[in-house]
């Protein structure tokens, strides 16, 4: 957990602070749902996950392939973000903010994690098309942050949270939520 304020550089997010609010706490039947099993909405937080960002260059079968992928800096278990160019990397925000992660993986182990990360994924476009596969990673020098809200439910001393991508406009799963506990329990 972060004590101080800092500037980062951010992918500007897709979600506002009303929208996350109305997906954490809506009215609609989901929301009813959320509530019931994990108590009334209390509060939301905005929150900035650092991503190293590489290019990775996969050989298939002969041919050469080039990707730009971001692979969480905290515990290098979040999604893959693949980016379109170099140049979609600059447009970013910079957030002066409190609640920012700190990076807390050894660059080796996020480096391994990440060639398995990018196996799986060619691995998902066919299988059978592998062939004499070879992955090489280079990081760049850019560090991003990418934007995420947090919805914290309860009752009492009970307390539950819900983690949404505010770039991708969608809600994570247990690895978010254990990322965000670990960094709030620091």
């Amino acid at each position: 957990m972060s004590a101080e304020a800092a500037t980062v550089e951010s992918l500007r997010p897709n979600v506002t602070h009303d929208e996350a609010l109305k997906a954490f706490g809506g009215s609609s039947w989901s929301g009813a749902a959320t509530a019931l099993m994990l108590g009334p909405l209390q509060s939301i937080a905005d929150l900035y996950i650092p991503f190293w960002i590489y290019r990775a260059r996969i050989r298939n079968a002969g041919v050469l392939q080039t990707r730009l992928v971001g692979m969480d800096a905290v515990s290098a278990s979040l999604d893959l973000y693949e980016f379109p160019s170099l140049e979609s990397l600059d447009d970013v925000v910079r957030v002066h903010t409190r609640n920012r992660a700190l990076a807390g993986v050894e660059e080796a182990e996020a480096r391994e994690r990440l060639k398995l990360k990018v196996e799986r994924l060619m691995f998902q476009s066919g299988f059978f098309k592998m062939r004499d596969l070879e992955i090489t990673l280079e990081r760049l020098p850019k560090e991003l942050h990418v934007p995420y809200w947090v919805g914290f439910y309860g009752r009492g001393a009970t307390a539950r949270i819900r983690v949404m991508d505010a770039v991708r406009r969608r809600m994570e799963g247990g690895r978010a939520r254990r990322l965000v506990l670990e960094w709030l329990t620091r």
